[in-house]
């Protein structure tokens, strides 16, 4: 799931890195599924990616959860929306 989200690539093991505060070679091993990340890095993944948080809920059969998240942030954007076209209208004025 990181290596789709983030690629398989060395940035992708330094992103994950300083989420978690682990070093890259750990990293490299829970991108090759030779070893999972602690309870710990995995709070620290969910914290920063939304894809590991869904497969998290998804697996404790919480997914209304995630709906519930995916709901708040919908709402939040349609708040958000008419001010971002309003600065969009005023960037083409000038």
């Amino acid at each position: 799931m990181l290596k789709r989200s983030l690629g398989d690539s060395r940035s992708g093991a330094k992103t994950v890195a300083a989420w978690t505060g682990a070093n890259e070679k750990t990293v490299k091993n829970w991108f090759s599924d030779t070893y999972g990340p602690s309870g710990e890095h995995l709070v620290a993944l969910a914290r920063h990616s939304d894809e590991v948080l869904g497969t998290f809920l998804a697996m404790a059969d919480r997914e209304k959860l995630m709906l519930a998240i995916k709901l708040v942030a919908a709402g939040q954007a349609i708040t958000e929306l008419p001010d971002s076209v309003r600065r969009l209208g005023d960037d083409q004025r000038d």
